[in-house]
């Protein structure tokens, strides 16, 4: 049950019972005390009228899914139910859920609940940011037919929900490569690819048993065994920019949530294409997840990219260094950032320099500014050349800008739009 805080709506009505009080005190006589006696039960019974009224309210809050992708709107259902024998005449609802997320409360006002009566709002909330965040924040508000308290009513979280970024189909993203991206025949140790059948020979010791071909061995009556192709897929790894510094603007319309929006996209395309993907990041707390392999393990980078924050100190550059002992060989490296320094310029021309794959993608972080478009950074425009001329793929993504068609679309070896 929600905690009833009761309040006196108007002082001044208590002002006039305390005068005819000292009326009746100073100058005595049947009036003054029959004045003061009226007004004093007046209050004990509006008193008693909205404690008794509005402690008997409940309500149940209800949503129509529990997941969402942000920017949605979430639509709700809040019943309230009078089980008290009193009317309650008047009420106000306010229902705060998300205003700590930057979303504005929704308000309601209402003629009240009649005695033993229920009532159902709907409204929606919205549009609702990337995170989880916990639905049924209500305040109700009310009191007794003479105006004179008014009782607050604060039912506290009851559903909770996820809002995952949005997630841009890619067609294409290209990066300038040392070697063709995808599947590629290899004389390396590798994992065995099930989907392509190379060879059935005769069991041989040192064979993995799990191989062995069980209708061919019956039929000839000596152990076969399966052999499958060697494959492996590009490394891919997707640095996000945690670093607070590095972004602009708030919630749905900054650089954060777009960034985020970016890599997700990023991830699922190379997951698509048979890609062991690792995202990497460094925020209030270190963000990696993987290497994994296969567009079914998706959603693990979803679940995770839902809590994800730009509260960091470390900018990209030093966590590129920080992973540059790490990458495996043939390994592609995307950034994905809103500020490029001359640090991060210098990390991505060292790791292509050292036979790396890169690509870069920097969010124009001047068109995301609340306060309106500023002049492009000092600098930016030379560093994305120098970029290019050295193979590193560049994107350059403004606030107006759909990303599957600034990633997806043809690259030509320079700073693309």
């Amino acid at each position: 049950m929600p905690r009833l805080e009761l309040a006196l709506a108007d002082r001044r009505f208590l002002v006039l019972t305390l005068v005819f009080l000292a009326l009746a005190r100073v100058a005595s006589g049947a009036l003054p005390y029959a004045l003061f006696y009226f007004t004093a039960g007046a209050l004990l019974a509006a008193w008693a009228w909205s404690r008794y009224a509005l402690g008997h309210i409940s309500g149940s809050y209800r949503t129509t899914r529990t997941t969402y992708l942000a920017g949605e709107r979430v639509e709700v259902e809040f019943r309230l139910y009078n089980e008290s024998f009193l009317p309650v005449p008047w009420l106000e609802l306010r229902d705060t859920s998300l205003t700590g997320a930057g979303v504005s409360e929704v308000r309601w006002a209402d003629r009240g609940l009649g005695a033993l009566e229920s009532r159902v709002f709907h409204y929606s909330l919205g549009p609702l940011p990337r995170g989880v965040h916990t639905l049924g924040r209500v305040r109700v508000r009310g009191g007794d037919g003479l105006g004179l308290f008014a009782g607050r009513l604060d039912f506290p979280g009851a559903a909770e929900i996820k809002v995952y970024p949005r997630v841009h189909a890619l067609d294409a993203f290209w990066i300038p490569a040392a070697e063709p991206m995808g599947r590629r025949r290899t004389q390396e140790r590798s994992q065995e690819d099930y989907a392509n059948l190379a060879d059935v020979r005769p069991f041989a010791p040192g064979d993995n048993p799990k191989a062995i071909h069980w209708k061919l061995t019956a039929k000839r009556g000596e152990l076969y065994v399966r052999e499958y192709e060697k494959a492996v897929g590009t490394e891919f790894f997707v640095f996000l920019d945690l670093c607070r510094q590095a972004h602009e603007g708030l919630g749905a319309e900054g650089t954060e949530e777009r960034a985020v929006e970016v890599a997700a996209s990023i991830v699922r395309f190379a997951l698509a294409r048979a890609h062991r993907v690792v995202l990497a990041g460094q925020g209030s707390r270190p963000l990696r997840l993987g290497p994994v392999r296969g567009l079914a393990r998706f959603g693990h980078f979803l679940e995770t990219l839902v809590r994800v924050r730009a509260d960091g100190e470390i900018p990209l550059s030093e966590v590129l260094h920080l992973y540059s002992r790490r990458l495996p060989r043939g390994a592609t490296l995307v950034a994905v950032t809103a500020d490029l320094t001359p640090a991060l310029t210098s990390a991505l021309l060292a790791r292509r320099g050292a036979g790396f794959p890169c690509a870069l993608v920097l969010l124009a972080r001047e068109t995301f500014r609340a306060e309106g478009e500023g002049p492009p950074p000092t600098g930016r425009d030379p560093a994305l050349a120098r970029l290019s001329r050295a193979g590193v793929g560049t994107y350059l993504l403004t606030r107006a800008d759909r990303v599957a068609a600034v990633l997806g679309g043809a690259y030509r070896g320079r700073a693309a739009r």
